[in-house]
């Protein structure tokens, strides 16, 4: 079986760790483990010490749902999903959005979930166009005017993208 290659891989492939400054970093270390781990109280310490690395419930852990359902007034854990990096959020946040007949537009090259989303055929299979934007400044204008374009049709332009530096 051929798979075709993931641009936006291959494009993190190539320049990701050749640049001087990385800033589409999405995964941050901001503290070192040690450093991390000594602000952990007692409970904290005994899931570090017990973790397992295998998977975890499918919406999340528990205590991971609850804890965020805390930072808000009217959630409750069990309305929480947590999801596992941009590409999964994405994908269940557009298919929640984008209903029978929706048109999407979107800004490629971009997460591939996003992409999915418009091929015939897909879990969603939504109709839609690709507006191919290059990595300069000069690409800007001409896909913002196809994104409002679309919009003013009332399409649903989804222009996401990871931040690319080189």
């Amino acid at each position: 079986m051929e798979i075709a290659d993931f641009e936006l891989e291959r494009y993190f492939a190539r320049w990701e760790f050749a640049v001087a400054h990385l800033l589409c970093a999405s995964d941050p270390e901001p503290v070192p483990m040690g450093e991390l781990l000594a602000m952990a109280d007692p409970q904290t310490e005994r899931l570090w010490a017990d973790l397992r690395l295998g998977y975890t419930e499918s919406v999340g852990h528990p205590l991971l749902r609850a804890e965020i359902a805390r930072s808000y007034q009217t959630v409750d854990p069990d309305q929480v999903l947590v999801c596992s990096g941009a590409q999964e959020a994405i994908f269940v946040s557009l298919g929640a959005m984008l209903g029978p007949g929706d048109h999407a537009v979107v800004v490629w090259p971009s997460y591939q979930a996003e992409r999915v989303l418009l091929l015939p055929g897909s879990v969603f299979g939504h109709p839609g166009n690709h507006v191919r934007l290059g990595f300069g400044r000069r690409d800007l204008p001409d896909a913002l005017a196809a994104l409002t374009r679309f919009a003013a049709n009332g399409s649903c332009p989804l222009a996401a993208r990871p931040a690319a530096s080189r």
